[in-house]
Parts: C-alpha cells; structure tokens; sequence
C-alpha cells in the first residue's frame, strides 16, 4: 500500500506556486512575497518552520526546518515561469507537472527514479470538478514534496487506500467538487466503496493567497480553488464520528494573514502559523 506523509493534521494548506490572479496555472508571482513561516501548536514553542528563497519573482527552494535544524530543501524547476518540476534531493523524490492549455492536467511523483503516483485533473471550465489519484505498486511511500491539492485531501487519500486495501498494485481514488460561486463547499472522495465528504464554510473577505499550490507542512486553511477564506471543516468517514475543525485569522493592512488559529471542536488543542513576508 502506497501512503503519502504530508501533513499529520487533516488542514494543513498553503499555495505555494501559482499566481493568485492570472489565468495560467504553474505561474506565481504574488504582490507580496512570504520569506519565513513559524509554527506553534498547545504543546510547542513557536519555531522557524520555512524560508522561501527567490530569485527575483521565482520561488527557487523552500528550506523546511524542525526543531533541531534543517530538514530538507525543495528545489523549483521552472519553463520560463511556469513551474514544471520539483526536486527533494536529500529523500531522492521528485514531482512533475504537465499541463493542457492554461490549467494543471498531470501531477507525477517519483521516488528514487520510479512513478509512484499520479493526480489526473478535471475541469468544468476553469474549476477543478474530478482529481483521481492513482497509487501504483504495494509498498509504502512517504512523500516530503509538496502537492497541488488540499492537505485534507492528501490525508483522506491515505485513509480510503488503506480501507480499500487493494492488492492488485493500482490503487484509484477519486474526488468530485461541489461548487457554490466561487467557492468549494463539497469535496466526496470514494474508493472501492468507501467515502469521505468534506464540507466547507467561508467568511466573506478575499482569500489573498487564493491560487497557491499546497505546501504539505504548513497548517493553514486556505484552500487552493476557493475566493474566500475558510472558516469552519467538516470531515465525514462512512459509520465514524464527524471531525470539525474552526479557523481564525490575523491579517495586515493589506488582507494578507500574519497568524492562522487552527482549532478542533471537542479538543483544547489549537495549531497555529505566522507568516512574515518582504518588505
């Protein structure tokens, strides 16, 4: 069974490589440019978790941090300024991204020179309406790139793969969206019989950071299609309990967030990001 290791809490989203208001996807060049994100949850001191290194408007690596130093790198290839390729050379993984016209249509990942995974996109127009991830082979798979997909998503996959337990060595999962406007409000993932739904709340402010890609470890709740910002989550498993989740934000004076409060219904545990971005 193949799993990705992306981000152990069910929302942890940031959009890392598209431009938030142009019309080609694989294309990120944001008005203001984040530098360092620091992380803190009810149990740790607030730490550097990243810092994003440019080169002029192209996001060139990502160095991720832990508390006792440096991870790894994500190092960005890009064809003029769409971006193509994604490299973690330390854990021999790589990622590619194919595209049809203006929008993502292909998302490889490759561990130690072999395809693990696939994302197939689907459209109606320009919103994303099916993702169908494909998971090759039966051995396990630990991912440290990022994916152009919500985190929640990333982790239901794991879930239902493990439900459906397939041995045939092609696992398929696939994810329709529900559109209200210009926000998602539904996400139902099925695999062999098994399901999730997510279900979405909004506030009614602009979602500054709307068209970044996901980033796997850094917990904030912005979702990668939707205009406004999230505000409440609700994950459904068919015959379990449902997970709810609230977000609060701290933004500057130009609606960008400088602190994202992740809680859980039910829980004292709060997690919570702090973005600093150029001057």
């Amino acid at each position: 069974m193949k799993k990705f290791r992306f981000s152990s809490i069910i929302l942890g989203v940031l959009f890392v490589a598209f431009m938030a208001s142009c019309s080609k996807e694989g294309v990120y060049n944001p008005k203001k440019k984040i530098q360092r994100v620091y992380s803190e949850s009810t149990y740790t001191d607030k730490y550097l978790s990243q810092v994003w290194n440019w080169e002029d408007k192209l996001l060139k690596s990502v160095d991720h941090y832990s508390g006792s130093g440096l991870s790894h790198t994500e190092t960005f290839s890009y064809d003029g300024n769409r971006l193509i390729r994604v490299d973690d050379y330390r854990h021999s993984e790589y990622a590619t991204y194919e595209y049809d016209g203006s929008v993502l249509k292909t998302y490889n990942f490759y561990e130690k020179n072999q395809l693990a995974s696939t994302l197939n996109f689907t459209y109606d127009g320009k919103k994303v309406s099916r993702v169908v991830y494909s998971l090759y082979g039966d051995k396990k798979v630990e991912s440290h790139l990022m994916a152009p997909i919500p985190a929640e998503i990333i982790e239901s996959m794991n879930v239902l793969a493990e439900k459906a337990d397939a041995t045939k060595g092609l696992i398929n999962v696939t994810y329709q969206f529900t559109w209200t406007d210009d926000n998602i409000t539904k996400i139902i993932g099925t695999a062999e019989g098994e399901m999730v739904t997510f279900t979405l709340a909004y506030d009614n402010k602009t979602n500054p950071l709307k068209g970044y890609l996901n980033l796997y470890n850094i917990e904030d709740p912005y979702m990668f299609y939707s205009k406004n910002n999230v505000t409440q989550l609700m994950e459904s498993y068919i015959g379990s309990e449902n997970d709810i989740y609230n977000f609060t934000y701290q933004c500057d004076t130009d609606g960008y967030p400088t602190m994202v409060i992740r809680s859980r219904i039910d829980s004292e545990y709060t997690y919570t990001t702090h973005y600093e971005y150029d001057k």
